[in-house]
């Protein structure tokens, strides 16, 4: 099903299939005017989905800005929070060694097994299988799991999460959570979300 956002912020103009919002400037052509972060925005929360999911199937397609004078994390940053908990980072990363917080890693837990970061203004897509953790009661008794594709190349296996990363909507692990796409004052775009929730 394709996402819808609601966010706290300003400076954001989304896609069609958003709910009313003031926040939002709905947008009939997805190719001509995808969701993006105003780089003016000081505040970096970004938007979060207003459904929530447990394991799931996530496809999510951005676009990193040019920017040559930045270097670091400040150079086309945001994230994707599945569960709103586990960071999928963005990041132009393209011609780097390929580390967890570089694009493809899973933001302070797993780096890349390849760096497949594209050059900036180049779609790009994640295709991500979600395990949410599994509780007993308020112990969790299994951690999330992630297998992702980045541009198509397997980058993580199966990757045990054992906590949460952090920045995300979501200060605790639970078993379902919402997407959230950060808004790191950078200027990155999305197009063509998807969650199909596996049960």
């Amino acid at each position: 099903m394709p996402v819808g956002f609601r966010t706290r912020l300003a400076g954001f103009l989304v896609v069609a299939s958003v709910a009313a919002c003031p926040s939002f400037t709905a947008a009939a052509a997805p190719s001509t005017n995808p969701a993006y972060a105003d780089p003016a925005q000081t505040d970096d929360e970004g938007v979060t989905s207003q459904v929530v999911h447990g394991d799931a199937t996530l496809h999510i397609e951005f676009r990193l800005p040019y920017q040559p004078k930045d270097r670091g994390q400040a150079r086309g940053n945001s994230g994707a929070y599945v569960a709103g908990a586990y960071e999928m980072q963005m990041l132009d990363s393209f011609g780097l060694e390929g580390r967890n917080n570089e694009c493809g890693g899973i933001y302070s837990v797993a780096a890349p097994a390849v760096n497949m970061c594209l050059p900036p203004l180049e779609w790009q897509t994640y295709d991500i299988e979600f395990t949410a953790p599994r509780f007993e009661g308020e112990k969790k008794v299994k951690g999330a799991v992630m297998t992702v594709r980045h541009n198509g190349v397997l980058i993580h296996e199966n990757a045990a999460i054992p906590k949460i990363t952090p920045g995300g909507p979501q200060k605790t692990e639970q078993p379902t959570g919402p997407l959230h796409l950060q808004n790191h004052t950078n200027p990155v775009r999305y197009r063509n979300i998807w969650v199909q929730p596996k049960s």
